[in-house]
């Protein structure tokens, strides 16, 4: 938490797949179905300003 002007605001991080692991999301069975890979390490930021 940090003030912004007047205002009081949160910087707010999260981190997935933190040790960026190959891992399988979806498995379909099937002759012409295959599987889907996850996504490597991915991260968003945001901020919250109350006012």
């Amino acid at each position: 938490r940090f003030d912004f002007g007047d205002f009081e605001a949160m910087l707010i991080g999260n981190i997935n797949n933190v040790l960026d692991t190959e891992y399988i999301s979806i498995a379909r069975g099937g002759i012409n179905d295959g599987v889907f890979y996850g996504f490597g390490r991915t991260f968003n930021v945001g901020a919250k300003i109350n006012f």
